[in-house]
């Protein structure tokens, strides 16, 4: 009977320590997966969120550099540059600034590049690209095809075939040019630099468009059909006399000037033009 009686006590001091048992393993679970999470949570941040908050901080820190960057002003060394270039663009396609650089007729691109390079027997469309890359960045790209004599019935001057211009030797020796542009004055009025962006305003004085060895006579505001004449050498009698551009020419007509806006990108030390616009 006693041995039965301490069977029994045993079992109810059993069943009353499964519960204490039960609880302290559910305590000791939820604590260890409590440290499981806060260590797992630190990793997270110190290898994630630490490192995407410094990403952004370091961002952060660059435009606002990029924003209090002050703009100075050109040194004469750009300012020479600048003109040079200018002038190259002015004659080639002066006609298209008053719209948008990617209305330039792929013709134009392509001869402007074939000039740069020279009239060499045969031209790889890699040379071609490295020219409109040197003058435009990455803002006009240009397509491969034949390049046409504008002024003998389009035939073409160069044929294109598998990545090569072969000049056309049947096309006959002429002269004229492309009237993209024309000749111009540069009158200086503002240029700053800021970051790797330069900004250049100029008052512009085109002479008559000249093929070749024609007379320099007249000075007009602009390129096309929206040119205004300004001044001119030519006479009564119809004779005309070379121009010869001076301060006095110039403060005669410097009101009546448009002022032109250049943007041009600076990389790898060449300036890319990347917009223009005429106020007007």
């Amino acid at each position: 009977m006693e041995e039965e009686k301490k069977k029994e006590e045993n079992e109810v001091k059993s069943k009353k320590k499964n519960p204490v048992c039960v609880i302290i393993l559910m305590v000791t679970l939820i604590v260890l997966f409590s440290c499981v999470a806060f260590a797992g949570g630190m990793y997270y941040y110190e290898n994630y969120l630490n490192d995407k908050r410094e990403e952004k901080t370091t961002i952060e820190k660059k435009d606002s550099k990029k924003e209090t960057e002050e703009a100075t002003e050109l040194t004469e060394q750009e300012k020479q540059a600048l003109d040079g270039i200018v002038r190259e663009l002015n004659i080639n396609f002066a006609n298209y600034y008053n719209r948008n650089l990617t209305s330039i007729p792929n013709q134009n691109l392509l001869f402007f590049a074939l000039k740069k390079i020279g009239f060499n027997k045969t031209i790889s469309k890699e040379e071609i690209e490295s020219i409109i890359r040197k003058y435009f960045g990455e803002t006009i790209k240009v397509n491969h095809e034949p390049i046409k004599c504008n002024i003998a019935n389009h035939e073409p001057l160069y044929n294109y075939e598998n990545g090569t211009y072969t000049m056309n030797e049947n096309h006959g020796g002429h002269g004229g040019s492309y009237n993209g542009g024309a000749d111009s004055e540069l009158n200086f009025i503002s240029g700053s630099k800021k970051g790797n962006t330069i900004t250049v305003d100029y008052k512009i004085a085109y002479y008559n468009h000249c093929a070749d060895t024609c007379v320099l006579y007249a000075l007009y505001d602009m390129v096309g059909e929206e040119k205004t004449l300004l001044y001119s050498t030519e006479k009564n009698n119809g004779a005309i006399e070379p121009l010869i551009y001076t301060d006095d020419i110039y403060s005669s007509i410097k009101d009546k000037l448009h002022i032109t806006k250049f943007t041009f990108e600076i990389s790898d030390e060449e300036y890319h033009l990347k917009s223009v616009s005429i106020e007007k």
